[in-house]
């Protein structure tokens, strides 16, 4: 569940979604677990992503709770694969919105598969080779699809 959490503040907080679907998220999380005191903080703060952010850190650090990395990919790399194929957005925007987004990994992934490739896919697209850059990331999606 903290990773379903994590990633949903990421999303929010690198304007990947919207204010809606964040909160839209977070209801259904705390509708399950009403008990959870995290999902109760972030509801309180739920307009605000920095704030948002801040709540989950400071939590998260305070209870030494951790990731299981294998669940936080697969939750993360299905949710940017639903964003890239929406094509709500272009590919360069695409691009820096998902090295904000690896700019908020933990340290112990950040220079792993495929969470490194958030950081430098977009990099193709400066020598113009779109291509390139949109193999990389379908990759990195798929990365994770045998994980149930």
């Amino acid at each position: 569940m903290i990773e379903k959490i994590f990633v949903n503040i990421i999303l929010y907080k690198t304007k990947f979604i919207e204010d809606k679907e964040y909160n839209n998220k977070l209801n259904k999380f705390f509708n399950e677990n009403s008990d959870n005191d995290l999902l109760l903080d972030l509801e309180m703060c739920s307009k605000d992503s920095k704030k948002s952010w801040a709540v989950f850190q400071k939590h998260f650090f305070e209870n030494k709770l951790s990731y299981n990395y294998d669940i936080l990919g697969k939750n993360l790399f299905e949710e940017l694969k639903k964003i890239y194929n929406s094509k709500k957005i272009n590919i360069k925007e695409f691009g820096i919105k998902s090295y904000e987004v690896w700019k908020l990994l933990p340290n112990e992934i950040m220079q792993k598969e495929p969470f490194w490739t958030l950081e430098y896919a977009d990099d193709c697209i400066s020598w113009g080779d779109e291509e390139q850059t949109r193999k990389l990331y379908e990759k990195a999606f798929e990365y994770y699809s045998d994980i149930k």
